[in-house]
């Protein structure tokens, strides 16, 4: 069964998260320079069926963006690029939608 992959995207620094295949159960897999993660999500892929991308959208309280948003965005584009054939969807990350992601992929079982 296919996994799916929360990345918690940062300028320096990102975050991985995967659900196991039953998708009941996410764990931290890594944090990583960021620099490395389009190799990193490369070579996962190759040992690891992932169904969905779930990517942290980074916003304020009054849901505004953040200064790393557009950051966020951008990488988004180059996931769309380098993984055409694994769906990736952003969802808030702020205090006010904490649950959103795994409300999300609980929704989706």
């Amino acid at each position: 069964m296919a996994r799916i992959l929360c990345i918690d995207y940062g300028l320096k620094r990102t975050g991985v998260a995967v659900t196991d295949p039953l998708k009941i159960i996410a764990s931290g897999l890594t944090a990583l320079d960021t620099k490395d993660v389009l190799p990193f999500l490369k070579n996962y892929f190759q040992q690891e069926q992932v169904e969905l991308i779930l990517l942290g959208e980074p916003k304020n309280l009054d849901d505004t963006d953040t200064h790393a948003t557009s950051l966020v965005n951008e990488f988004q584009k180059k996931l769309q690029k380098e993984f055409p054939s694994i769906p990736d969807l952003a969802s808030p990350n702020n205090a006010q939608h904490r649950s959103g992601p795994w409300a999300l992929s609980k929704n989706m079982l």
